[in-house]
C-alpha cells in the first residue's frame, strides 16, 4: 500500500484557523481546493478548510455538532458512517 504525505501546521508559514495547511495539501496533489473534501474535528480546522474553500465533514466526537455545523462543517457523529455518506457525494 502506498504511502500519502502527511502536512502538518509546522511546515506551513500559519497554523489553523489560517487555511495554509489545507492549501498545501491541495497544492501538492495538484487539486483545487474546491474539489477537496477535509474531515475535521474542531472549531480551528473547520475554520481553516472552509477559508480555504473546502468542503468540511466534521466528527463531532469532542466538538459539539451545533459548534461544527455554526462554524460550516456538515457535522456527523459516527467515524463508521462517513464511508457512506462520502458514498453520497
Amino acid at each position: 500500500m502506498r504511502s500519502l504525505p502527511t502536512y502538518l501546521e509546522l511546515e506551513v508559514p500559519h497554523p489553523k484557523p489560517a487555511p495554509d495547511v489545507f492549501l498545501e495539501a491541495a497544492r501538492a496533489f495538484n487539486v483545487h481546493p474546491s474539489r477537496c473534501i477535509v474531515i475535521e474535528d474542531s472549531v480551528p480546522g473547520v475554520t481553516a478548510a472552509v477559508r480555504a474553500g473546502m468542503r468540511v465533514y466534521g466528527h463531532a466526537a469532542f466538538t459539539p455538532a451545533e459548534s461544527l455545523k455554526a462554524t460550516g462543517a456538515i457535522p456527523f457523529a459516527d467515524m463508521s458512517a462517513l464511508q457512506n455518506i462520502l458514498a453520497e457525494i
